[in-house]
């Protein structure tokens, strides 16, 4: 069996160089849109906010774990964990992580003290109405006080102080 070898028409061309595959260039100009440089810091700044949390979760529980003896560490050793809560509670609410639930409560309770707060000063105003033993001050910003007189007492003395002059009276 001959085989003839045909030549192939590829091999004798020139190769002439070539120029770079403008797919690659378009590649290399997305890295250097605003919306990718957006995505890197979005995953940048979840990473390290992952790592605070896990931080700030780490020392407090470290609060509220007893060690037992070791040459690596103090074991009576207490933790504050104060600043870490805080940071802690700072890193979820700008996830948008709320406790909504306790909140409520807090606002019903608040709610319920105004109402009783409330209701007592209307009591109060009832009563003084009756008695008229009250005076009314009107206030305009910037404030003006009318109807009243300053009067300065010595609190050595007792005797009135004179407001233009400032000498006892």
């Amino acid at each position: 069996m001959d085989e003839k070898k045909i030549p192939d028409p590829k091999l004798n061309e020139k190769k002439l160089p070539t120029k770079p595959e403008p797919e690659k260039k378009i590649a290399k100009e997305e890295d250097d849109t605003p919306a990718y440089q957006e995505m890197v810091l979005f995953y940048l700044s979840t990473g390290i906010k992952t790592l605070l949390i896990a931080w700030c979760i780490t020392i407090i529980s470290l609060a509220y774990i007893k060690l037992p003896e070791s040459k690596w560490w103090v074991a009576d050793q207490r933790i504050d964990a104060t600043y870490a809560a805080g940071v802690l509670g700072g890193l979820l609410g700008s996830l948008g992580v709320t406790v909504a639930n306790a909140g409520k409560k807090k606002d019903e309770r608040n709610n319920a003290s105004a109402k009783r707060e409330i209701d007592e000063l209307k009591k109060t105003l009832a009563e003084l109405a009756k008695n008229q033993q009250y005076q009314t001050i009107r206030v305009i910003t910037p404030l003006k006080i009318e109807g009243a007189e300053v009067v300065k007492y010595d609190p050595i003395t007792g005797k009135e102080i004179d407001t233009q002059s400032g000498k006892l009276k």
